[in-house]
């Protein structure tokens, strides 16, 4: 039963919830006395839920102890736990988010017509909500969602000369769709750039660049940075982008700093596949400790593998081993449990490469383990490459291990563009190193043109050992 809906939402809850919710059923659902038996049964077993203990044959002896029933009538009652588990999540959102609660109480106030309630309500809401700084672009349309009440309660006076409610309206609605639109342009540069496709043919009006340059809000002047950093890579906007990222984190949401890291590493990305590596490193690895600190990485669920896999490179890359050890136990369990065994391995298997270890298990385990997710499958592939190129493997051997990653990459429909092109020229590359057959100098020449990922430091670093006699 470990696949029941119920179940994999009570996984997420932490012990709070899992109180809260119990406490919510005895209030709330009373007399549904097997429901709560059910969820008293499964509160003993949180957090592991081992599958062993949640069959259905013991789930309905703990409901119905000897009473001959369907064991089928436990999936009806997880049915509703999972109803009921729905309702209470979405109350306890509300309770945690006071302006959304203020809104919904204002438009119950409304329809009662409780028209002098509602007054009062609306200027307590009103005083409150403006004297807070926006630390997330839904804010705005929290502020549109009380304007456009009061404009559009019935006591609200309209035939006057003043606008000020309908001016408050628009205002916000400017900031949400400006800064919005700002961020859509910039994260779809983004993605041009981190995958070399190329642009689409619309391109960020001109009004949107300059719109809020009147009356300029934080979230306003960091979508604008964010849009012209994607624009131009011009290191100013980088710089006052984590300037103010540093400067206000108590101020922003964490969906804001998320995304704004975002756009600072995508920044120290591409110049990491350029040139002065060396800085461009030193700043992703600021920003991910950063991230650390703020939970970042982890706010919004598990950290991905990807995220994951880079913090290790770029801090392997720097040479903090004893860092990555740390960062490797600490994190590890905070992986999407799909695909936590295999990023682990992965990290722990870079870690030994680094370490000139090419004979650590890891990488015979690494070689057994098929990676669905292509780009996941490509950082794996060329590890192996390296770690039998540098432990001295055979040269026959190497050539069938390349051929093999060169196979994968063609057949692979998922992969295309720069990233195809980047790959398919490092397995050339690679060839070349194993043959021998050419200089150093033509060598760095071959690998220069080709730009192979960012492998083309690795490759180079190798060139010495080329006298192209084969």
């Amino acid at each position: 039963m470990k696949e029941s809906r119920f179940i994999r939402l009570l996984e997420t809850f932490d012990k709070k919830e899992m109180n809260g919710f119990g406490h919510y059923l005895q209030c709330f659902h009373p007399k549904k006395e097997r429901a709560i038996l059910l969820y008293q049964y499964l509160e003993k077993e949180y957090p592991r839920f081992p599958a062993k203990n949640l069959t259905l044959e013991l789930m309905n002896q703990a409901v119905y102890e000897n009473e001959n029933v369907n064991p089928k009538n436990i999936l009806n009652l997880l049915s509703n736990l999972y109803g009921w588990a729905k309702d209470f999540l979405i109350w306890q959102h509300q309770l945690n988010s006071p302006i959304k609660k203020e809104l919904l109480w204002l438009d119950v106030l409304k329809n009662r017509q409780m028209d002098h309630e509602f007054k009062l309500q609306a200027e307590l809401t009103t005083k409150t909500i403006e004297q807070q700084q926006a630390s997330n672009i839904w804010d705005y349309l929290d502020r549109l969602n009380l304007y456009h009440q009061i404009w559009t309660h019935p006591s609200t006076q309209r035939h006057t000369p003043s606008f000020e409610v309908l001016d408050k309206s628009l205002d916000n609605l400017d900031r949400f769709y400006t800064t919005f639109k700002m961020n859509y342009e910039a994260e779809k540069l983004n993605r041009t750039h981190l995958y070399q496709n190329q642009s689409s043919k619309k391109t960020p009006a001109e009004h949107i660049c300059h719109a809020g340059e009147n009356q300029e809000d934080l979230l306003t002047r960091i979508a604008k940075l964010q849009l012209n950093l994607a624009k131009d890579q011009k290191e100013e906007n980088y710089l006052q982008l984590k300037n103010i990222l540093f400067s206000y984190s108590t101020q922003l949401a964490m969906q804001t700093q998320s995304i704004m890291l975002q756009h600072l590493i995508n920044y120290t990305a591409a110049g990491i596949r350029g040139k002065h590596k060396s800085n461009f490193y030193k700043e992703a690895f600021q920003l991910y400790e950063y991230s650390l600190q703020a939970g970042l990485p982890i706010y919004n669920g598990p950290i991905t593998s990807h995220t994951f896999s880079n913090i290790i490179s770029t801090a392997l890359w720097l040479d903090k081993t004893n860092w990555v050890e740390k960062f490797i136990d600490d994190y590890t369990p905070f992986i999407d449990p799909a695909v936590q065994k295999q990023t682990e391995l992965l990290a722990r298997a870079h870690l030994a490469f680094h370490k000139k270890d090419h004979n650590s298990p890891y990488f015979r385990e690494l070689q057994a383990i098929i990676y669905t997710d292509p780009q996941h499958a490509i950082r794996v592939k060329t590890l192996i490459l390296r770690n039998l190129y540098e432990g001295e493997e055979d040269k026959t051997v190497l050539l069938l291990f390349n051929n093999a990653f060169k196979k994968y990459l063609t057949r692979n429909k998922k992969l295309a563009g720069g990233i195809l092109a980047s790959c398919l020229n490092f397995t050339v590359c690679f060839r070349h190193l194993i043959m021998n057959r050419l200089t150093p100098i033509e060598f760095e020449k071959i690998v220069k043109k080709s730009n192979p990922m960012i492998l083309s430091e690795w490759l180079l670093s190798h060139a010495s050992k080329l006298d192209g006699k084969g």
